[in-house]
Formats: C-alpha cells, structure tokens, sequence
C-alpha cells in the first residue's frame, strides 16, 4: 500500500492531471489567500479553542471522562453461546440443558492424570488412591459430579467404585455378567488406550463458562496437585484442560497483553512521534490523548452493550483489539495534523499556525475517520456479537477520535502549551 501511494497514486495524478477530481475540478485561482481556507467550518472551530483554550479543554475532558464510568459493573463474557444469535438452535438447546440438568453438563472440565512408568492401573492401592482425590474434589461446593474410569456413571449413582472393581475382577477370571460387562466398557472410556493416562470430567454446579467457574480453575489445579502430594504419587503428572481451563488462559493472556504489550506499543509509538516532530512534550500528550480516547470508547461502548443491546458482558478480545485499532489510526492522525502544524509553524505565530492547521487538514481527517467508522460498521450487520462489538466499538472510537480528540484537544493543549511543544528542540520561524 505504501508503494502504491507513493508511485502509482502520484503517476496517476500527472497523468489525469486535474480531472482526476472530477466532477468537482478545481480550478487555479490567482486572488487565492489563506484567509479562504480559514472561513471554513474547521478554520472558525480553530478560533473558537484558540479563543478558550482552558474551557474547551475542560469541557471535553469533563464530556469524554463520564463515557469512562460507563466501565463500572461491565466484564468480559466468555461464554461462546452469548455470541451467537438468541433463536440459534444450539443456544435454544443449551438453554433446556441448563433447565433440566447441572449447567457443567454441556461442557465439563476435564482432568488429565499422567501415571508414568511406576505407577500400575492394576494395582489396587493406585486405583484407591485416584477415588480418594476425585472423592476429595467432589466434595467443594462448586462441583457438582466427576466421572471417571472408577465411577463411570458418577458419584451421583448407585454404582459404586468397589462395584466397577468387582465387575473388572468377575470378567478376568471369566464370570463376568452383561452388567459387568457394561460397566467395564463405560468405564475404559475413561482411560487411554496404553492404560498410561487416567481422564476424570468435572461437572460445575454453574455454567462453565461463568466467572464464577473460569476463577476456580487456578484453585482446581492446585487442588489437584496438593492432592497427588499428600497421596505420594510419585511421577504422577496433571493437567487441567476443557472450555473453562481454555477460557481461563485466554483470560490470562489477555490480561497480560493489557500490561506489558501495549505499553510496549505505547513506547514504541512514542519513539516514532518523538523522531518525527523532534520533539519530547508532543508525543507524550498526543499518546495520552490516544489512552483517554481509548477508555472513553470502552466506557461508552460496555454501557451501550449492556444496557442498550442487553449483552451479557463484553467479547474477551474486545479491550485489546480496539487499543491495537485506535492507537494505529490515531497516530496516523496525529502525524499528519501535528507535521501540518509544525510545517506552518516555520511561517506563521503559533496561533495562526494552528487555525491554518485546523483549516487545512480538518476535513481530509474528517473524511478519512467517517471512512473508517462506516468500514468498520459493516461488521455490525454480521450475527456474531463478538464481531458485532468489535465494528461499533471501533467506529465509535474513530469517530470520537476524530470530532473531539484531533478537533478540539489537541489544538487546546497545542495552543495552552505555546513553544513548549517543541522541547527541547524549537521552530526556525520564517517571520520578518
């Protein structure tokens, strides 16, 4: 894209030459004067912040601070049934489920018992030592069932785990019965096929894709440890997997990204703006600018999903992808309005280079950011909520972006700042 705009865009023009724009050909005009530029809507908003700095920095503030608050009481959602539309049929399915059985049926929590090489199935006080770790998980108030190769209907059946032992024993010395026979087969489900890997399904008493369920996993999995410790199964490896295990360490790296890749972005955005403008002050509030736009979205867009669209909670991808977006396409603004400024800085006081500056680029931001917002929107027609937030929330952070943060905040810390902009450096002004 880069090329193109820099060698087929330009050729294109020369050879188009002018009525490239058409039907709206502009046209040379030898009485042309800047004062024309600065009679359009953005050149008199330009005298209007540069007139009342301090109040229009104030009241934007004040306008896109209460959007944070919109943050309060929202969560993530990380249950894929809410992405989907309400009359789906596997939402309608899933809604009897959680009717008619414990809500961890449709998607329980498996456990995975590695033996290792010490460690028999055949032997007796091995299996006695599983039952009592699954016995001893059973018992937490969260987990309504486990099922494993011991109890293969539950601890909820009157098949117990002397009973599956017992059937086991009656079919190797060949006085096994069709029930015996039954158990046996339902119970090898739960065992690999080299008999070295034991699997026990955990049920929740709540959906498992509830916050309530996805933070127990941490716990679950010391559990699990504290218990294959206390027992002394030596070699015994365990790994706790399933939707909740996998929605939990989804969780955990989103909340990772959040703390250390974007401020790396940051940091390196700041870098690129510091080279840019040659400057340390600019680059540091245009990225804070970038941060309160960010949040004021997020803000506003969690109030809007949940209390105007009636959304469970947020998608889990939603608060970095919509940092990643913003942050590309406010800087691109950023670069082209404050290089604008700096460029009319070397011809005009600061004050007049900021009304021109406004004048000038307003517009082309202001199309490009309406653009962008109606690209964006198109995702808002697709079923999937996940994509539909995604599309408003980055629409709504653009066109905030774009109407207030490069419209009015900037130029009022511009204009409140004066030649601290540029520190250390500072503009060779062409001013007689």
């Amino acid at each position: 894209m880069t090329i193109a705009a820099l060698t087929l865009v330009p050729a294109a023009l020369l050879i188009l030459g002018r009525a490239a724009f058409w039907p709206f050909i502009p046209r040379f005009n030898e009485n042309y004067s800047p004062e024309i530029v600065q009679n359009t809507i953005y050149g008199k908003v330009g005298r209007v912040v540069l007139k009342k700095p301090i109040i229009t920095l104030t009241i934007t503030i004040i306008f896109l601070g209460t959007m944070i608050f919109g943050l309060i009481g929202s969560s993530r959602s990380f249950d894929p049934i809410d992405s989907l539309p309400s009359k789906t049929e596997s939402v309608k399915s899933y809604e009897l489920l959680r009717e008619s059985f414990p809500p961890g049926t449709l998607s329980p929590t498996v456990i995975l018992l590695e033996l290792g090489e010490e460690n028999k199935i055949t032997d007796i006080e091995f299996l006695n030592s599983i039952d009592i770790i699954a016995s001893n998980l059973v018992a937490n108030d969260k987990i309504d069932d486990i099922i494993y190769f011991g109890r293969p209907f539950g601890f909820n059946s009157n098949v117990s785990f002397s009973q599956v032992l017992q059937s086991s024993q009656n079919i190797n010395i060949g006085e096994g019965t069709p029930q015996d026979f039954s158990i046996v087969n339902k119970s090898e489900r739960f065992l690999s096929n080299d008999k070295n890997l034991v699997k026990l399904e955990l049920i929740f008493k709540s959906n498992p894709n509830s916050h309530e369920s996805i933070n127990f996993i941490p716990d679950l999995r010391v559990a699990v440890e504290n218990n294959i410790k206390n027992l002394n199964l030596n070699n015994v490896v365990s790994y706790v997997g399933g939707q909740t295990a996998q929605s939990y360490d989804s969780k955990k790296a989103a909340d990772r990204d959040l703390v250390i890749v974007l401020p790396m972005i940051l940091l390196a955005i700041g870098i690129i703006l510091a080279i840019l403008l040659k400057s340390f002050i600019a680059p540091i509030y245009l990225i804070v600018t970038i941060i309160f736009t960010y949040f004021s979205t997020l803000g506003l867009a969690a109030f809007i999903f949940i209390f105007v669209f009636d959304h469970q909670g947020l998608t889990p991808g939603l608060a970095f992808f919509l940092f990643v977006f913003l942050n590309a396409l406010g800087v691109d603004y950023n670069i082209y309005l404050m290089s604008r400024l700096r460029e009319e800085s070397r011809k005009n006081n600061l004050s007049q280079a900021t009304i021109n500056t406004l004048a000038s680029t307003g517009g082309v931001i202001t199309s490009a950011g309406l653009i962008l917002a109606g690209t964006f929107s198109a995702l808002m027609t697709l079923p999937l909520q996940d994509l539909f937030q995604l599309g408003f929330a980055v629409a709504l952070g653009v066109l905030m972006d774009t109407f207030i943060t490069r419209t009015l905040i900037v130029p009022s810390l511009v204009t409140l700042l004066g030649k601290w902009n540029w520190w250390p450096f500072s503009i060779k002004t062409n001013i007689e």
